[in-house]
C-alpha cells in the first residue's frame, strides 16, 4: 500500500512539473508571438508610409515635367493643346508642395527640402513668363528666353533633387520591408514551435495518463492478491 501511495505521490509531482514547465513555454512564446505580431504592425505601417512618399515623390516628378513638356509644346508649336499638360502639372504641383510641407523638417533632407521648393517655384515663374512672352511677342522672343537656358538648369537641379529623395524613400522601403520579412520568419518558427510544444505536451499527457491507469491496475491486482492470500 505504501509503495503504491509513493509511485502515484511521484505521479503527480511529475505531472504538475511537466504541465508546470509546459505552460511556462506556452505563456513564453505567447509573449514573443504577441511583440512580433506589434512590432509587424509597426514596420507594416512605416512602410506603407515610406511607399506613399516614393508615390508622392514621383508625382512631384511627374507634374513637374508635364509642367516643362507643356510649356515647351505651345512655345514651339504655339497651339493651345499643349497648354492642357501645363495645367494639369500645375494643378498637381500645388497638392505635392503640401506633402513636402508637412515632410522632412527633422531630417538630414531639409536643406534639400527648402532647395527643391525654392526650385519648384523658380521654374514654375520661368515657364509662366514663357508662355507670356510667347503669347505677347511670338515664337522669336520665346526662343531667345529659352536659349538663357536658366529654365534648363532650373529643371536639371529639380531632378538631382528628386533623385535624392527618391534614392531616400527607397531605402526606407527596403529596410522596412526586411525587417517585415525577417519578422515574419521570425513568427513562422513561434508557430512552428507552438505546434511542437502542443504536440509533445499532448504526447506526454497521453503516455502519463496511460501510465497511470496501469499503475491504477497494478495496484487493483496487487490488493486483490493480497485480499486473496489473506483468505
Amino acid at each position: 500500500h505504501n509503495f503504491f501511495s509513493m509511485e502515484l505521490q511521484r505521479f503527480k509531482r511529475l505531472f504538475f512539473l511537466i504541465y508546470t514547465v509546459s505552460i511556462l513555454c506556452i505563456m513564453s512564446l505567447m509573449t514573443g508571438l504577441y511583440l512580433n505580431m506589434n512590432s509587424s504592425d509597426e514596420e507594416a505601417a512605416k512602410l506603407k508610409i515610406a511607399m506613399d512618399d516614393v508615390g508622392n515623390i514621383q508625382n512631384l516628378n511627374i507634374d513637374i515635367r508635364g509642367i516643362e513638356s507643356g510649356q515647351r509644346g505651345y512655345v514651339i508649336a504655339g497651339k493651345k493643346d499643349f497648354l492642357d499638360q501645363y495645367y494639369k502639372g500645375l494643378n498637381g504641383i500645388k497638392n505635392d508642395t503640401l506633402f513636402l510641407n508637412k515632410k522632412y523638417d527633422d531630417t538630414y533632407l531639409k536643406g534639400q527640402k527648402d532647395s527643391l521648393i525654392y526650385f519648384l517655384k523658380e521654374k514654375i515663374n520661368l515657364s509662366s513668363n514663357m508662355i507670356i512672352i510667347r503669347d505677347r511677342f511670338g515664337e522669336d522672343s520665346a526662343d531667345a528666353f529659352i536659349a538663357g537656358k536658366r529654365g534648363l538648369k532650373v529643371m536639371f537641379r529639380i531632378n538631382d533633387i528628386i533623385s535624392d529623395f527618391t534614392d531616400s524613400e527607397l531605402k526606407k522601403v527596403n529596410e522596412y520591408s526586411n525587417s517585415y520579412n525577417t519578422l515574419a520568419s521570425n513568427r513562422r518558427t513561434y508557430y512552428i514551435l507552438f505546434s511542437i510544444l502542443i504536440f509533445i505536451l499532448s504526447g506526454m499527457t497521453l503516455f502519463l495518463v496511460n501510465k497511470g491507469f496501469l499503475r491504477q491496475k497494478q495496484r487493483q491486482e496487487q490488493l486483490q492478491l493480497n485480499s486473496a492470500l489473506l483468505e
